[in-house]
């Protein structure tokens, strides 16, 4: 029996997620019912050091999956979280919270992927972090070491 990694788990997750939105039919306007692209979250995101960026916030009213993939294009690593808002709001006034997910990306370019369940009615948000927060910090090399992000999710109903 072969035993997977925890991040083979993950990207075999987030592989599947990206096949079914590759299903949708003909009408680019209609996402198919059962994967959904996260607009919220998706983007290109630069994120000046010491600073941090959040995404607009997703919620379904039924319970899923959330895959997500970010790669830091340019920059220093940084930390990448599913937070509710209600953590956002703790984190940006510097409290103790938690987080749903969080992840940690290797420069140039390594494609980082995750995904998590969250239950019916869990408003979701991403948060990038580019300050000392986290478990990786930008260089104390006295330049402004921007992080340029890209960052794709999806959500799927389970």
């Amino acid at each position: 029996m072969r035993n997977l990694s925890r991040r083979n788990v993950i990207a075999s997750t987030v592989t599947a997620i990206a096949v079914s939105l590759a299903g949708c039919s003909g009408d680019d306007n209609q996402p198919d019912t059962n994967s959904i692209n996260i607009g919220p979250f998706s983007g290109e995101y630069e994120i000046p050091e010491d600073e941090y960026a959040t995404t607009g916030i997703f919620n379904s009213d039924r319970q899923g999956e959330i895959g997500y993939n970010f790669t830091v294009t340019s920059g220093p690593e940084v930390d990448v979280y599913l937070l509710t808002p209600e953590d956002v709001d703790r984190y940006e006034n510097g409290q103790s919270f938690n987080y749903l997910s969080h992840t940690t990306d290797s420069p140039p370019d390594a494609a980082i992927v995750d995904s998590v369940t969250v239950s019916a009615n869990t408003a979701t948000q991403m948060l990038i972090d580019n300050t000392e927060v986290g478990d990786v910090s930008p260089p104390t090399n006295f330049d402004d070491d921007v992080a340029t992000v890209q960052l794709k999710a999806s959500y799927a109903d389970s």
